[in-house]
């Protein structure tokens, strides 16, 4: 019993939490293992049936369905209580798969093209709700805790299930691979049904997704254009969309190449699906470590604005080396820029860089960047590897790359410039004058409270890292005792 007892403690999870949080971490894990299944298996169905040509017009299809399903979960999903739209979500994509069981692809040749793109819709709409669910049961003190742990679950999910793929790897996926996405969706289910249903209480909340605004046509057209509205207003929400949009076409060019190395690499889909599912379980696994003992403190070390330019550093740095040696190795490297640097260093930071904008506008502009800003980037990527694999030689091609990942660097110099000046006016209102301390009743330093994933910053001990100019350090110098160690020895 003690060792159980110690075992949520280190996990962090406290004893009345179970009964929601199990459910969930097994939701979350049955969501992780259901897209990496549907994305090993329809990526090499894809891969084999179009090329990664086939990419370009995947992308542009995909962006633009995002959006207008987008549209149609605003309009409709949000009506519905969260559970209900959960349990329609699930059964609809779970129903569309088994469907497409009876279809024969020689018959079917849009088939790999549907069910490759509707694994990227099914992934992303179910992440969206689930996190909209979430927070029925969780609220946002004890979600700093929990959220952690239910993501440790969706990658501990992909790892199981990169490993499922391996091991089958002497049956060809396409007998099999249907089956077992389809099981894996039904499972969904499970867990959900699990879940008690959520009373008004407590302060969390009421079960349902509506936000009590018009979801009509006309208000999505008058919340869009407030929207953009607000995205200019200020400096780091406009710097903040113009790195979205060039790192999300960054992301759809790294795709293509890496997988017209895989495609070329390994001819049959035996072949390819077994190596994407070692591929997933080694680099999910080390995701995993890295997210649970480095991410964190690595960012705290290097800074906010240093850890900003690493993922399209990155993207500069392994293209170069793509080019001066194209095979499996700069494919891999590539891929694991697209899917997992992302999770460790981008999406931290773009949540830490978010937590010192505005915080009335942020909500509409998180928005306006996750329905609109991305999937147009997803679209323009689309459009430009249409270019480069027909109109454009290898080294046109290469310099249009580079050129974006460019590009992508300048709007980070940019957010982070931009972040800056956010943290000297939150300092200028939020801490106090020289000379008083906690003692006196004001607290030195003031916290940033992130989005429910539980990240915190410290205004004074990021202003410190971003090595402050002679003005601002004249403010900072009293609160230097109040730093963390850390923070001090890299302070010159």
């Amino acid at each position: 019993m003690g060792k159980r007892k110690a075992g949520w403690k280190f996990l962090s999870i406290h004893r009345d939490e179970l009964k929601f949080t199990i459910p969930l971490f097994f939701l979350y894990f049955l969501s992780g293992s259901f897209y990496t299944v549907g994305q090993i298996y329809s990526e090499s169905l894809f891969l084999k049936a179009y090329g990664a040509q086939g990419l370009s017009r995947f992308f542009i299809y995909n962006g633009a369905s995002l959006i207008l399903c987008g549209i149609f979960y605003n309009l409709f999903m949000l009506r519905l209580t969260l559970r209900r739209g959960y349990l329609l979500l699930v059964g609809v994509f779970t129903a569309l798969i088994v469907a497409s069981r009876a279809i024969d692809p020689r018959e079917a040749p849009w088939l790999p093209f549907a069910l490759y793109l509707g694994n990227y819709l099914c992934t992303f709409f179910l992440d969206l709700h689930f996190f909209n669910f979430i927070f029925q049961y969780l609220d946002l003190r004890n979600s700093k805790r929990i959220v952690p742990f239910l993501m440790g679950g969706g990658k501990f999910g992909g790892i199981i299930a990169g490993l499922l793929f391996f091991s089958l790897a002497h049956r060809n996926p396409a007998d099999w691979g249907l089956v077992l996405w389809g099981i894996n969706g039904a499972l969904l289910f499970l867990p959900l049904l699990l879940l008690k249903k959520v009373r008004p209480s407590g302060g969390r909340g009421t079960g349902r997704a509506g936000t009590g605004e018009d979801a009509s046509g006309a208000g999505l057209l008058k919340r869009l254009e407030r929207e953009i509205r607000v995205t200019y207003s200020s400096s780091i929400f406009s710097w903040t969309v113009a790195l979205v949009f060039a790192v999300s076409i960054t992301n759809q060019i790294s795709e293509y190449y890496f997988m017209s190395v895989f495609n070329q690499a390994f001819p049959t889909q035996n072949e390819l699906a077994s190596f994407l599912g070692v591929y997933t379980f080694c680099a999910d696994l080390l995701t995993l470590g890295l997210q649970l003992f480095a991410v964190s403190r690595f960012i705290k070390l290097a800074g906010v604005p240093v850890a900003n330019g690493i993922y399209p550093a990155s993207f500069i740095g392994i293209m170069v080396f793509f080019i001066t040696f194209p095979a499996v190795t700069a494919g891999v490297l590539l891929r694991f820029f697209r899917k997992n640097l992302s999770l460790l260093i981008r999406t931290p930071v773009f949540n830490i860089i978010m937590a010192a904008s505005p915080r009335d506008r942020l909500a509409e502009v998180k928005s306006f960047i996750n329905g609109i800003v991305s999937p147009l980037g997803m679209v323009a990527g689309g459009v430009l590897i249409h270019f480069i694999f027909r109109s454009l030689d290898a080294f046109q091609g290469y310099a249009l790359t580079l050129t974006v990942g460019f590009c992508a660097m300048a709007c980070a110099l940019g957010q982070n410039r931009a972040y800056m000046r956010s943290l000297r006016g939150h300092l200028s209102t939020a801490l106090p004058p020289p000379g008083l301390s906690a003692s006196g009743g004001v607290v030195d330093t003031v916290s940033l409270e992130d989005d429910p994933d539980g990240a915190y910053l410290n205004i004074t001990e990021a202003l410190f890292t971003g090595s402050p100019g002679l003005d601002l350090a004249e403010l900072l110098l009293p609160h230097f005792r109040s730093l963390s160690p850390e923070t001090r020895e890299k302070v010159p």
